[in-house]
């Protein structure tokens, strides 16, 4: 892991999200999340350990870079302009879709795992993306939350999260 990317992003995270990072630095890898290099040697990705006992890739085992290609090919970036994200993983995604948008886009990224977020944290470098459009991070939160923080992006009655957790 690259420590100088990790302390240069918390520094540009810290300052919109000092919440966010504050539950980072105080995250641990959970013990079924397997980082690895990708077969194609320039990559990273990341497996996760069932319970069952499979591991489960979340990313291409052999590009993880051309797999988020071609996923966000298949939209047209240039007409919404306020994207989610549920489900980060190591990123690859969300990189790829930045490239693609303008600074006037807003993405809202929804990761349940915090240790996914603190490793992409540490592989890459963020800086670009912190700094090029409106971002906010929903990590590790409970499904409750997200109706706040999504809240503050979208007009009110907008938009409505209903849970079957919120029973």
């Amino acid at each position: 892991m690259k420590t100088s990317y990790y302390k240069t992003n918390l520094a540009l995270l810290k300052i919109n999200s000092p919440e966010l990072v504050q539950k980072i630095e105080y995250s641990e890898m959970g013990e079924d999340l397997i980082l690895m290099e990708a077969h194609n040697g320039h990559n990273n990705t990341c497996q996760i350990r069932t319970s069952g006992g499979k591991s489960l890739f979340l990313h291409s085992s052999h590009d993880p870079q051309q797999e988020a290609v071609r996923l966000i090919e298949k939209f047209d970036t240039s007409i919404p302009k306020a994207w989610f994200i549920i489900g980060l993983g190591l990123g690859y995604h969300l990189f790829e879709l930045v490239k693609r948008l303008d600074d006037q886009s807003e993405i809202i990224v929804i990761e349940k795992r915090i240790d996914l977020f603190k490793s992409s944290l540490s592989l890459f470098d963020w800086s670009w993306i912190l700094q090029k459009i409106k971002i906010e991070f929903i990590i590790g939160e409970e499904v409750r939350v997200l109706d706040e923080k999504i809240g503050k992006f979208l007009p009110d009655n907008f938009l409505k999260i209903i849970s079957r957790s919120q029973n």
